[in-house]
């Protein structure tokens, strides 16, 4: 265990959520020797903040010279199981990693990370505006000295380093003992920090003359009388220094309090949507009036007591549902009634960018791209531009496997112990009964991940049935990967290649991916509420999850799919007829709402005949497609955010029901 000491120039005295962590000021500093020694950090005032895990002291230093734009650090760590370990070494994986996002744009945010040890800095950046650090323009020191560390550096970030400006920070030190679990200490709480936006500290570049405060507090409310709950933090903007802003935490009463440097401010929402990680429910989601905001004043050592800060929200736009759905009857000319409907829908859900196609009598009539690929950047969605389908993958699967099957590949209704047994489940008999047909209409028993996450099964880690194959329903990407590998034993060839033979190929449609081949240009997710994420592209086939396409292509799949290509007709009667009820989907209104499964997708019965279908949530994309067999319609839609389900929701009703659903 290590006692992680790191001191800010001037910390304030209790804790605060900025983009999702703590907040601190720190103060001009003339230039500094980069040698380890804390010396000349003596004038630098420590004050501890937080006490997130038992016996650790959580304290740093920081401070920034902006004629040179450069921000300096000094981070002691100290490690108190030192004493004990016979050897006296530090465990090589013992570091620290500093995020920066200097950018600090209200819009979003990325970071970049260095990681620190005594072997030099090893940096991390997973969006290309975030190309600032580098040997070049970093100059690092670490010095251990017994059971102390100590953790110089300098960081050049040229013109985001300036004064009465925030800037987003965090440190973390990774504590690894022999025998234990590795420990993590944040600044800010928060994980995965350079893969997920808004989870770092702001850290308020100052200068000397900022030094006299004063204290404020409110309370945070819904003008409207929604059930919603408060979001957890408050956005305040300086109006003399723009760049100036910070968000502070809002407990569950609705209050918040703090102290800044004397001025005026004003307070603003943190967020353009209630419950913005939420990314399944519908109907339960609204769109917070993020242009309203609400002035007030730091007086010199006084306290102020701000207005109830009441946020308007409005409910979806229905006014522009038709009284029936628009593609019912769709023709070329409406195409720009669609357009503005998916935009304001957008606009509503706060969804970066989205790709939509809609189907009708056999044909693609509609297809449009919307927004932008990184939120941040706001570079628009190119014409190769793709998405994470996520699990809308199973569904041109289960087709790959359907084919195959046709041509005594494999059978659906025989135990695939027969064909590859799996170690990781075989202590359980009941495995033994687990077939294709289990798997495509999620009866395996197997959970949704077993093992930690797709692809992990090779850990060798043993997991347990939650049912008897063919007994219930438990949906599990988990028995679509264990398929897949099937397939590729039984073929010999590599799923990338059976989908191209079995898919593309065999129905001449435009090139769908189940792994970045090195060509692809893929969006940024975006979760929560709007903010980019970047954990890369797929670089092997995840047969459950992994498909990187965007609307055009894929409404070619789908365009077969209602033309009955490919499969014999039998086959896609099958697709129409229900297997085993799906549970776990149920909401008002929700699009996934009465759900049945067929051999790899869902099926409902609706006004409109028989409809099938999948959807998708990576958590940082969403997917959905509908197709209404009987009618010969239907519609796909991808984004790169968290909250596309409500957008397919929304064009459910637009499209197929019309304002009496």
């Amino acid at each position: 265990m290590k006692q992680f000491i790191y001191t800010l120039a001037l910390i304030l005295p209790f804790a605060l959520s900025a983009n999702i962590g703590s907040c601190a000021y720190s103060y001009t500093i003339n230039k500094v020797n980069i040698d380890g020694n804390s010396a000349e950090w003596k004038n630098h005032e420590a004050i501890q903040i937080f006490d997130p895990m038992p016996g650790i002291k959580s304290t740093f230093k920081t401070a920034f010279n902006a004629d040179e734009g450069s921000l300096y650090f000094f981070v002691t760590v100290e490690d108190d199981d030192y004493q004990f370990d016979a050897t006296k070494e530090w465990h090589q994986n013992d570091n620290i990693a500093i995020y920066l996002d200097p950018i600090h744009s209200e819009r979003a945010s990325t970071c970049v990370m260095m990681i620190l040890n005594e072997d030099g800095a090893i940096f991390k950046q997973a969006d290309d505006a975030h190309q600032l650090l580098s040997k070049d323009n970093t100059s690092v020191v670490v010095k251990t000295d017994g059971s102390r560390r100590y953790y110089e550096g300098k960081i050049q970030l040229k013109k985001y380093v300036k004064v009465n400006r925030s800037i987003g920070f965090d440190i973390m030190a990774i504590d690894v003992d022999a025998g234990e679990s590795n420990k993590y200490l944040h600044w800010a709480p928060g994980g995965l920090k350079e893969y997920r936006s808004g989870q770092l500290g702001d850290l308020m570049l100052l200068d000397e003359q900022s030094k006299t405060y004063g204290t404020f507090s409110g309370t945070l409310g819904w003008k409207n009388e929604i059930d919603e709950p408060l979001p957890n933090t408050v956005r305040i903007k300086s109006l003399k220094s723009p760049e100036f802003w910070i968000s502070i935490p809002v407990d569950s009463t609705g209050a918040f309090a703090g102290e800044l440097p004397i001025g005026t401010y004003k307070l603003l929402p943190s967020t353009k949507i209630t419950s913005p990680g939420e990314d399944y429910g519908f109907d339960n989601q609204f769109r917070i009036d993020d242009s309203y905001s609400q002035e007030f004043e730091i007086l010199a050592n006084q306290k102020t007591k701000t207005e109830p800060y009441l946020i308007p929200t409005y409910a979806f736009p229905n006014y522009l549902m038709r009284k029936q759905g628009i593609l019912h009857n769709y023709v070329e000319e409406l195409k720009p009634e669609v357009d503005n409907f998916i935009q304001t829908a957008c606009a509503y859900y706060n969804i970066p960018g989205a790709s939509v196609a809609l189907i009708k009598d056999k044909e693609i009539v509609y297809y449009n791209r919307f927004g932008v690929e990184n939120a941040l950047t706001q570079v628009p969605l190119g014409e190769k531009t793709v998405f994470q389908a996520a699990s809308v993958t199973k569904a041109v699967f289960a087709f790959m496997v359907l084919r195959l099957v046709e041509k005594n590949v494999l059978e659906l209704d025989k135990p695939l112990y027969n064909y590859l047994p799996f170690e990781n489940i075989d202590h359980d008999p009941g495995y033994k009964k687990m077939t294709a047909r289990h798997v495509l209409s999620h009866q395996t028993g197997l959970p949704n991940w077993a093992f930690g996450g797709p692809g992990n099964y090779a850990s060798g880690q043993k997991t347990d049935l939650k049912f008897e194959p063919g007994t219930d329903y438990g949906y599990s990407g988990e028995g679509f990967e264990y398929l897949g590998r099937v397939i590729e034993k039984l073929t010999g060839k590599d799923l990338n290649q059976l989908l191209r033979e079995e898919v593309i190929d065999a129905l001449s449609i435009p090139p769908l991916y189940f792994s970045d081949d090195g060509s692809l240009h893929q969006a940024r997710g975006h979760y929560p509420n709007g903010t980019p994420t970047y954990f890369g592209t797929p670089g092997t086939p995840g047969v459950a999850h992994s498909m990187l396409t965007e609307a055009w292509s894929f409404a070619h799949f789908m365009q077969a799919l209602s033309r009955k290509e490919g499969l014999p007709n039998s086959v896609y009667e099958a697709l129409t007829q229900p297997i085993i009820k799906a549970g776990g989907f149920d909401s008002p209104e929700n699009l996934y709402s009465n759900l049945s499964l067929s051999l790899g997708f869902f099926v409902r019965d609706t006004p409109f005949g028989k409809a099938i279908g999948h959807g998708g949530n990576n958590g940082d994309f969403q997917a959905d497609f509908l197709l209404y067999t009987e009618k010969d319609m239907g519609y796909v839609v991808f984004v790169n955010d968290n909250t596309g389900h409500k957008l397919a929701h929304q064009l459910n009703k637009y499209l197929i029901y019309g304002q009496d659903r």
